[in-house]
């Protein structure tokens, strides 16, 4: 099955700093052009882009990229996935060649379709984005995708960000003027957006700051993360003098980071800590899986407390049921975990594991049984959730050799065949079916959670949780999208 969360745009935040001169670029492009957004972490390339495509809405494509997209298949499911975001009859055939293991005749399919709906519209192209794309680095799947960025037409426009520039061999494009590259010092923040920064965060002038804060906001150089640590910094009162005493030439991000990551961090009550330390363990958690690996009832408000910083958390969908916290943090984050004790960070790991399974998460689970070297677990998971051989490959790197042959084996053994892609909607878990029973049934909130002995909170986090998954805002529109099986 395919995530769908993969392919929500991250919300706009209420204060966030509109980068207008940016977007103005991007408003520019054009179909058949190409937009690499290259940057380190930190720098607001995902965030850019969602805004230009927030203010400036029509038909676009969002998908966020992983390690397990580097296998060539299920990198052309989600693609292909993604444009039928927009378009749900595009791309049929295209499945249909991946299905038979026919990769390039699937790229071809597409760029058809494609080109087809260029020549039967005159309309505004529509936009794929691929978020993170750093994470991609099979040169096999590079190759499947060079055949597409080098013949893209010109309904589409592709915009991709990255950590590095990516290896599609893209000077044919530069040199005909249909590639714009945004580099880090065109997203780091002028003067102006530093003070329009500091007075949407501190609803104050830079002007009125002290000399100490003017400085290191000036000494981040207009890098985004860095400014929202300094900020926090002289909100929570940090002496910012004694950090500029500590920084060399060619560390200063790195040292700003670390030091206002301790100062902050360590103002946080201990319960805040240990619940920052325990949900970073996890690559995405949601509040029914903080208060499981936490053993509480409280994961709702802890969220909410961080989410007041407005720079660690990080929503997944649009109804804010799954959050990860910025990759810079959660580096911090885990580099702290060595303080908890073995055998809590096993506990931790075991809860979430067990949690993502029952939840319908394999995938998920898998990662926590890796780490754990729990190779018997994880062969029961993946044989449980009949993974396919191109997934395999991506795991490869992660798992022990004879483990990857005893999958690999157990997989031929089956001789599984694959008539269809899998469906873009994950499936319901037992208990988000038994909602959607009492939805059907016209019960009201507080009548279902009474019924399965459950708070009215919980309740509403598999609501969420629900709706989510199935791609709906409301009951009556959860109700329509069924499958025949769930009448």
């Amino acid at each position: 099955m395919l995530l769908r969360t993969r392919f929500y745009i991250p919300p706009l935040r209420e204060n966030d700093v509109i980068r207008h001169r940016i977007i103005e670029r991007l408003q520019n492009v054009s179909g058949g052009e190409i937009v690499l957004v290259v940057a380190p972490a930190g720098y607001g390339k995902t965030t850019v882009v969602s805004q230009w495509l927030h203010h400036h809405p029509h038909s676009f494509a969002w998908l966020v990229l992983d390690q397990s997209h580097s296998g060539e298949q299920r990198f052309w499911q989600y693609t292909i996935a993604a444009f039928q975001t927009m378009m749900p009859d595009l791309g049929i055939d295209a499945q249909n060649q991946l299905s038979a293991n026919r990769v390039e005749e699937a790229v071809i399919s597409l760029l058809n379709d494609l080109d087809a709906q260029s020549q039967r519209h005159t309309h505004q192209a529509m936009t794929l984005v691929l978020d993170d794309f750093h994470k991609i680095e099979n040169p096999t799947l590079l190759s499947s995708i060079r055949l597409f960025v080098d013949h893209l037409p010109p309904s589409v426009r592709l915009i991709i960000t990255s950590r590095a520039v990516p290896d599609l061999h893209l000077a044919r494009r530069k040199s005909a003027g249909q590639l714009v590259e945004i580099f880090r010092d065109d997203l780091a923040f002028s003067e102006q957006e530093i003070a329009e920064f500091v007075s949407v965060k501190l609803r104050t002038s830079a002007e009125k700051l002290n000399e100490p804060i003017q400085k290191l906001l000036k000494s981040t150089e207009g890098w985004a993360v860095g400014m929202q640590l300094a900020v926090m910094s002289y909100a929570q009162h940090v002496d910012v003098g004694e950090v500029l005493s500590h920084q060399e030439d060619g560390h200063l991000q790195r040292d700003v980071a670390d030091y206002l990551f301790e100062e902050v961090f360590t103002k946080l009550d201990s319960d805040l800590q240990q619940f920052l330390m325990i949900t970073a363990l996890p690559k995405r958690f949601c509040t029914a899986l903080a208060n499981e690996l936490c053993q509480t009832n409280s994961g709702q408000s802890k969220i909410k407390q961080l989410d007041q910083f407005n720079a660690f958390l990080i929503p997944l969908d649009n109804h804010r049921v799954w959050f990860r916290y910025h990759d810079l943090f959660r580096q911090l984050l885990l580099q702290q975990i060595s303080e908890l004790s073995q055998h809590t960070q096993k506990d931790v790991h075991q809860r979430a594991a067990v949690w993502f399974e029952n939840a319908g998460y394999p995938e998920d689970a898998l990662h926590h049984w890796v780490k754990l070297q729990e190779w018997d677990e994880l062969k029961r998971v993946w044989q449980a959730a009949q993974f396919d051989q191109d997934r395999l490959v991506t795991w490869q790197h992660l798992i022990p050799h004879s483990v990857y042959v005893q999958l690999a084996t157990e997989e031929k053994r089956a001789d599984k065949q694959t008539d269809t892609i899998p469906q873009t909607i994950e499936p319901l878990t037992k208990r988000e079916k038994q909602v959607m029973e009492y939805v059907k049934q016209g019960l009201s909130n507080k009548e279902i959670a009474d019924a399965m002995y459950i708070s009215l909170n919980t309740l509403k986090v598999h609501i969420r949780n629900l709706y989510g998954k199935m791609g709906v805002e409301n009951r009556t529109q959860a109700l329509l999208k069924l499958t025949p099986e769930e009448h």
